[in-house]
């Protein structure tokens, strides 16, 4: 379902301003939509090499500290992270289990989901700029335009990776342990530049 991350940021964080409500209307989008299917995911436990791991792994650890370095070039003028995170029900325990649920778990769902239509004929190769541009959808609320393009850039780069990495290795494992690196590494970054 191309649809399920753009109904879910338009409803949830756009319309209701609300975390929580996009991320779990994402996942259950997916789920809805007979996507995560439970013998379908076997493929996340396939595909593991601790070489492609270093390889892919590495960089998207990276972002997180890269986040750090360009905080004041890259987010938007004036932007608080504490004060955007609360707007968007984000603060105390509720920030706090948002972070590992997006930063561990997310990462395997969303591999899932997009390598199921990554892999479709219909949408072939149009899945990788749909997961750069679902993605622009919240970053252009918190990034400078340039910066926000950058990264799409960098995100079409990642799902071609991610895709190739997957035929190559016979499965997500390894795809969806980068992916977690580089989740976690951002929202512990985003976490530490609201709380300083």
């Amino acid at each position: 379902m191309p649809a399920a991350p753009f109904v879910a940021i338009g409803m949830g964080l756009y319309l209701l301003h609300d975390a929580w409500i996009t991320i779990l209307l994402y996942h259950a989008l997916i789920i809805l939509g007979g996507i995560c299917v439970p013998r379908r995911l076997a493929v996340l436990r396939k595909g593991f090499s601790p070489a492609w791991l270093l390889r892919l792994g590495l960089p998207a650890a990276l972002a997180g500290p890269l986040l750090l370095l360009l905080e004041d070039p890259a987010l938007l003028p004036g932007l608080e992270l504490r004060v955007w995170f609360a707007d968007h029900g984000l603060s105390g325990t509720s920030l706090l289990l948002f972070l590992p649920y997006y930063g561990l778990l997310h990462p395997f769902i969303e591999q899932f989901h997009w390598d199921v239509l990554r892999r479709d004929r219909r949408l072939g190769a149009l899945a990788h700029p749909l997961f750069a541009a679902y993605h622009l959808l919240v970053l252009v609320l918190l990034l400078r335009p340039v910066w926000a393009a950058v990264s799409f850039a960098l995100l079409l780069g990642a799902s071609w990776t991610w895709a190739h990495t997957r035929e190559r290795l016979g499965g997500l494992a390894t795809v969806a342990v980068s992916h977690l690196f580089a989740d976690a590494a951002l929202v512990s970054a985003a976490y530490w530049i609201a709380i300083r």
